[in-house]
């Protein structure tokens, strides 16, 4: 009997383990990132894109000088999002860009542009937005985006959008100009928006 419910014990703390983890995708330059694993997230790294990427809760591209993305890869990953799913398409100052021009040319027919050199940033004011404080890093040496009228600017730098968000496709699209303030370094504050960016694109 003892020996019954040890089994039983074992075989829903392994199934409850398995089953009750979010995982989550970061391809790209996602060698200095840190992802601040808790007992419900796990991050799976990757220089190219999976065969299967439905297993994932989100995936974050971290871009590069070089990108591994094929055409078909972009269809896919637009279907994945299109699926309700959260992507994030983080970019740098150049030649940190080579994901993120494919695929928001792919979205929205634009890039990331610019060089600043600015390390604070201001989140949208007088208006909820998914980053609280109003002032955060910004990254090392951070790029724009254009306006577009689908898509919510989250954070500016030089009054330019910088971090950036959209459910126009389906799911949880967000557009950073600044990654690099994810690096390992230190510092709460990132703590706090790389939890908040993640809570968004998991919310789903």
């Amino acid at each position: 009997m003892i020996q019954k419910l040890l089994f039983t014990s074992l075989l829903y703390f392994l199934t409850f383990s398995t089953f009750s983890q979010t995982t989550v995708l970061l391809l790209g330059n996602s060698d200095k990132i840190c992802t601040r694993e808790n007992s419900t997230i796990r991050f799976e790294y990757n220089n190219i894109l999976p065969d299967s990427i439905s297993k994932f809760s989100a995936i974050m591209i971290f871009s590069g000088a070089n990108s591994a993305l094929k055409l078909s890869d972009l269809d896919r990953l637009a279907h994945y999002v299109k699926n309700g799913n959260g992507l994030y398409i983080g970019c740098e100052n150049w030649p940190l860009q080579a994901e993120s021009n494919q695929l928001t040319n792919y979205f929205f027919q634009k890039e990331f542009w610019g060089n600043n050199t600015m390390v604070v940033a201001e989140s949208t004011k007088n208006e909820k937005g998914l980053i609280e404080s109003e002032y955060l890093n910004a990254g090392q040496s951070t790029v724009q985006f254009p306006m577009d009228s689908r898509l919510k600017v989250e954070a500016w730098v030089n009054d330019e959008p910088l971090i950036l968000s959209t459910e126009y496709f389906g799911g949880q699209l967000l557009l950073d100009g600044g990654y690099s303030r994810f690096y390992c370094l230190d510092q709460k504050e990132k703590n706090a928006i790389w939890e908040s960016l993640l809570e968004y694109l998991l919310k789903n």
